[in-house]
This record gives structure tokens, C-alpha cells and sequence, in this order.
């Protein structure tokens, strides 16, 4: 089962996120950059691996966002997707720390 679902070429809606630790609690973005990866299955080259964008910093409705490019969303499939935090000492932790979310690319029917 897919946590976001999007049709081959389409670059909306983007994919946001509010990113939370193993207690549930949402992290401090503040200072911090986030990087957006996307996967299809086992392949050892991302699909994605660009900067996203963190909004309403230092609120309790932060959240990330990524905004799809048409090379993004070419070729549909399941596609394994991670969220890599970098905090201002260089600190990285990825989100979800076990396993994955996931996104389905729906095939176009043209």
C-alpha cells in the first residue's frame, strides 16, 4: 500500500510530509537542511536525491515538501521514498529510520 499517490507525468501535488522521531514527536527543522530520495525497489541509484523544502519552521505544522520534476514521475511503479535530515552540526538522520514510505506512479492510460 502506497502513502502518496501520483499519475505518470503529472508534477502535482507535490509530496509533503510533517517528519516525526520514534516518539511520534515532530522534529526541530530549524537551522537544518532535508534532502527528498525516491527509489524503485532494490536499485542502487535513486531516482530522486534533491534538496526539499522545509515550511513553517519552529511551528507545531512543519512539514517538508518536495515539488516534482517531469523526470521524477516518467516511469510508473512502486518507488521506496526517504527523508534525510541534516541538523547545523552535520548530524544526519533519515526518516523513516526502519523501512519505508511509499509512492505509486499510476501508468497513464495515453
Amino acid at each position: 500500500m502506497a502513502d502518496f499517490y501520483i499519475k505518470q507525468g503529472d508534477t502535482e501535488p507535490s509530496i509533503i510530509a510533517q517528519l516525526k522521531d520514534q516518539n511520534g514527536d515532530l522534529y526541530d527543522l530549524t537551522g537544518c537542511t532535508v534532502k527528498f530520495h525516491m527509489r524503485k525497489g532494490e536499485t542502487a541509484t535513486p531516482k530522486v536525491n534533491a534538496t526539499a523544502t522545509i515550511t513553517d519552521v519552529g511551528t507545531d505544522d512543519v512539514k517538508v515538501k518536495y515539488s516534482w520534476l517531469v523526470a521524477d514521475v516518467d516511469t510508473a511503479g512502486n518507488f521506496d521514498i526517504e527523508w534525510e535530515i541534516t541538523d547545523t552540526d552535520g548530524n544526519v538522520e533519515t526518516v523513516p529510520n526502519a523501512g519505508y514510505d511509499r509512492v505509486l506512479i499510476t501508468a497513464q492510460l495515453t
